[in-house]
């Protein structure tokens, strides 16, 4: 029993030996299919930005949905975006050649850059202008809390009439004016000193990755792995029917 274990084994091993150009052949074969296949679909250029967008809250700058729709309409090429984090926003393009690519890609983050810039300013400036509103209003109100001050200190303690009560109520509402204005002040101006600048982090335009070489690979060792158990099979369907000869 256990001498013809041995011989089956020997006459496995045999028989593999004399197909062994099918153990090499076959595997390469189909890994360099796929290697040319990986390729040839991965021919083309892509391009790659990634912006850091500070605290813009504009749909059309941060949702991914409506940049992409807008920058593929305007370029009529078709660009892909999506959220990387928090203010990180990634723009992206695939196609033909890297000139083609270089000329489109390079419009769309010229653009985006843009309009984050765009929307960085108008927001700085709109805070700038209300702060100098807020000090001019701080300024009115502190003249005009000091001249009731004034008025007050001058007025004769008894003459408590309806008059100086309604101008001392006047007077504690102008002061809580002039608080207001002031903490209104130094909110926005610490907004205002926090104010990030979006800015292009970085931007490259390469071949596309293909993995071929990963694919190849793969490719022979599943297809090294599938011909063992071809030749197996072959092998055990032939010596079924040399069995079925002899009897």
């Amino acid at each position: 029993m256990e001498t013809g274990k041995r011989y089956a084994l020997y006459e496995y091993l045999v028989f593999f030996w004399k197909k062994k150009w099918l153990l090499i052949l076959i595997p390469v074969i189909a890994a360099a299919l796929v290697y040319a296949l990986s390729a040839f679909a991965a021919s083309g250029y892509e391009g790659k930005a990634v912006f850091y967008t500070s605290s813009t809250k504009l749909d059309s700058l941060t949702s991914p949905e409506i940049l992409k729709a807008d920058l593929s309409q305007k370029l009529g090429h078709k660009i892909e975006a999506d959220v990387l984090s928090k203010s990180r926003m990634r723009l992206s393009m695939s196609g033909g050649s890297e000139a083609e690519i270089e000329e489109a890609f390079s419009q769309a983050v010229e653009d985006y850059e843009k309009e984050l810039l765009e929307d960085y300013r108008t927001r700085y400036d709109f805070t700038e202008e209300n702060i100098g509103n807020a000090q001019d209003t701080l300024a009115d109100a502190e003249e005009a809390y000091g001249i009731m001050i004034g008025v007050l200190r001058n007025s004769n303690e008894s003459s408590l009439t309806e008059e100086f009560a309604e101008l001392a109520e006047a007077t504690a509402l102008t002061l809580d004016n002039v608080s207001s204005e002031r903490t209104k002040i130094k909110n926005m101006s610490t907004d205002l000193l926090f104010f990030e600048e979006p800015r292009l982090i970085s931007s490259e335009i390469e071949k596309n990755d293909s993995n071929a070489l990963a694919n190849s690979i793969l490719t022979f060792v599943i297809s090294l792995f599938l011909t063992v158990l071809g030749l197996m099979l072959a092998k055990y369907i032939l010596d079924a029917r040399r069995g079925q000869l002899h009897d």
